[in-house]
């Protein structure tokens, strides 16, 4: 009687999982939507046939870096996405700007038996002879730059103004956000590929074991043209009843063993987005706070601008009111002024009338007195003619 081998279920798992897997064309991404036991398929007569292998087989032993044949979860590889490798900054010796300098003449290094002689010409007049050392001029050294780094420097040497610095922000945020989508792309599409060379390691393995599988139902196929005896048909009833219920047993804690891997590998995968949304929310909350306080700062300076504009303006109405004021004072000063004037006018002319008057006065009466004067002298002229027209008369 045959006995049930310690890889017998073992074997059996490897046969089922490639009649799971090769009804998938192809494998896409895991989502946190989609589970292994979504896309299994329920048993077939193949599944049937690999129940009936016979016992003795012995199963090959696993390479280092294969996967468990317990586990259907792929192996984590460290590699580094494909698409973050686009975000890190590429640098390539020194990240200073490219400084080219001319080729300056050096003097020969200096020796200590030999002293260093400057060149010199010798200039020769009819007074004398004399030597002159030739200078050596440095030429200027030379800073050469690329166009973009000079375009860089020229727009970082700008004033930003409000505006300009909010769009930075916003275009800050969405490079962000942009870099933060394009490396969670390179991390499910790295996964994605870890995945699928863990299927097409599995994949080869489980060919292998069904080439050995083939071997064995040949073996069996043999075995069982001899075995016709009706003893020999109810012992390995028996016998794959017995075995049957072993490999359901096992079916079943592998499933458990299976359901619980995957809720592990759920909860961590729900863990890892839920720290990255964590990171995202804290990203944003910092963009938000900056862009609040720019906000609180731009309020607070235009209020300031407000306040000192009223200051100003009431400080310039003052000047006015105060200018308006000293100029009433002046032409009330001026009006004073002029009805002084004008009195001292009226005043003159008044003196003026009275002198003219009293002259008038004076000159009327100096005629009259002047009148009368010449009256009596004419009156004492005819007295005078008459007493003498009487004198010639007596006598």
């Amino acid at each position: 009687m045959a006995t049930v081998g310690p890889d017998m279920s073992r074997q059996w798992l490897w046969a089922r999982c490639h009649n799971r897997f090769r009804h998938i064309p192809t494998v896409g991404p895991v989502t946190l939507g989609c589970r292994l036991q979504d896309i299994v398929t329920p048993p077939t007569l193949y599944d049937n046939a690999m129940a009936a292998v016979p016992t003795g087989s012995k199963s090959r032993p696993l390479r280092p870096g294969d996967s468990s044949p317990g586990s259907l979860l792929p192996r984590r590889r460290q590699l580094r996405p494909p698409g973050l490798q686009s975000l890190l900054p590429k640098v390539k010796g020194s990240s200073s700007p490219i400084v080219i300098l001319h080729d300056v003449p050096k003097q020969p290094e200096s020796q200590p038996s030999v002293r260093y002689k400057p060149k010199t010409t010798r200039i020769i007049t009819r007074d004398l002879i004399r030597d002159l050392i030739i200078p050596q001029e440095k030429p200027q050294s030379c800073l050469i730059i690329e166009e973009k780094e000079y375009e860089r420097i020229k727009e970082s040497a700008r004033a930003l103004t409000e505006v300009e610095r909010w769009n930075r922000l916003k275009t800050l945020g969405a490079r962000q956000d942009a870099a933060f989508e394009a490396l969670k792309k390179a991390q499910i599409e790295e996964q994605r590929k870890a995945e699928l060379e863990d299927k097409r390691d599995l994949w080869r393995d489980v060919e292998e074991e069904l080439q050995q599988e083939e071997q064995k139902l040949l073996q069996r196929a043999t075995r069982m043209r001899l075995e016709q005896e009706e003893d020999m048909r109810e012992l390995n009833a028996l016998f794959l009843n017995a075995k049957c219920n072993m490999i359901r047993d096992k079916q079943v804690l592998e499933k458990q063993m299976i359901h619980k891997e995957l809720a592990e590998e759920e909860k961590r995968l729900d863990k890892m987005m839920e720290v990255e949304r964590e990171k995202g929310m804290k990203a944003q909350e910092e963009l938000e706070r900056q862009r609040k306080q720019e906000l609180m700062r731009a309020r607070q300076g235009i209020v300031k601008q407000m306040e000192q504009n009223a200051e100003e303006r009431a400080l310039r109405a003052e000047e006015l009111y105060q200018e308006g004021q000293r100029q009433l004072e002046r032409l009330e000063q001026m009006k004073r002024e002029d009805r002084k004037a004008w009195e001292q006018k009226q005043e003159r002319l008044k003196q003026i009338h009275a002198d003219i008057k009293r002259f008038n006065v004076e000159s009327q009466r100096l005629k009259d007195q002047q009148r009368e004067q010449e009256r009596l002298e004419d009156e004492r002229v005819l007295e005078q003619q008459r007493q003498k027209a009487v004198r010639t008369a007596g006598s």
